[in-house]
């Protein structure tokens, strides 16, 4: 199976400052995988880089093969879907809209109704087709860039905190869905803080710290009680769930 996201040796920065050494790992199809570490740990510097947004201080970074900017933007976006953590509303166009623009990538076609309802109603923002995006509440807000994300019906989701904005029960349906798109050959690197959610629903997880990567591997294999207290530096408890797979984690 070939990898659809590669990282190869790669630093990350802004200017001069490098924020991240060394970076190395592979998406492939059907994989969920998870980016945690402590504020400043660069998850989003690397998934800027991650959709071609920031350009490699050295390194490589390839999709489907091929480097990573020798894709028009137009092109990228035809293969990874961005949601961002902060989202600001700038012009008041009507959510149905917004998501519509996820779209632009394909080009005009008659099944563009029917997705962008389609993934209206899955982050249970239908009702507010109409609603102009600067009248809705941030929680709502970040479920209509979901659906954009969705609509834009890449094989590589990027997500940043998706969850941020979202009560326990939408994380929840959030999280399901996402799991169900890995169970239908999509990927996934998504930046989460909630690592409950990270054991539950990851492949694979990347922890990041001092720079550069501090493990990476299945999540029962890297969440574990010495790496988290390094990435933190607190210390966890790990309550096994053996009829689940995974484990409960806790801070102390």
């Amino acid at each position: 199976m070939k990898a659809r996201l590669e990282f190869e040796d790669v630093n990350l920065g802004y200017r001069k400052k490098c924020i991240l050494r060394g970076i190395s790992f592979s998406i492939y199809p059907g994989q969920w995988v998870s980016l945690v570490g402590a504020n400043g740990a660069g998850k989003t510097t690397l998934l800027m880089a991650a959709a071609g947004l920031l350009e490699p201080q050295s390194g490589r970074i390839r999709l489907k093969g091929t480097d990573i900017k020798n894709y028009s933007p137009r092109q990228r976006a035809r293969h990874l879907a961005l949601v961002r953590q902060a989202l600001e509303a700038l012009y008041p166009f009507s959510c149905q809209e917004i998501v519509l623009f996820g779209r632009y990538p394909h080009g005009r076609s008659e099944r563009d109704g029917d997705i962008v309802r389609k993934a209206m109603a899955t982050t249970d923002v239908l009702h507010l087709a109409s609603q102009p995006i600067t009248a809705v509440s941030g929680g709502e807000r970040q479920r209509v860039f979901l659906a954009r994300a969705l609509a834009q019906e890449a094989e590589i989701i990027l997500l940043d905190e998706p969850a941020a904005h979202l009560d326990p029960a939408q994380a929840q349906g959030l999280f399901r869905h996402l799991k169900r798109l890995t169970e239908e050959g999509r990927s996934v690197l998504c930046a989460l803080h909630d690592l409950n959610a990270v054991a539950t629903f990851s492949s694979r997880v990347i922890l990041l710290g001092e720079g550069r990567i501090i493990a990476q591997g299945p999540p029962l294999k890297t969440l574990t009680p010495e790496n988290l207290r390094r990435v933190f530096g607190v210390e966890f408890t790990l309550y096994p769930l053996p009829d689940e797979g995974r484990a409960l984690i806790v801070p102390r």
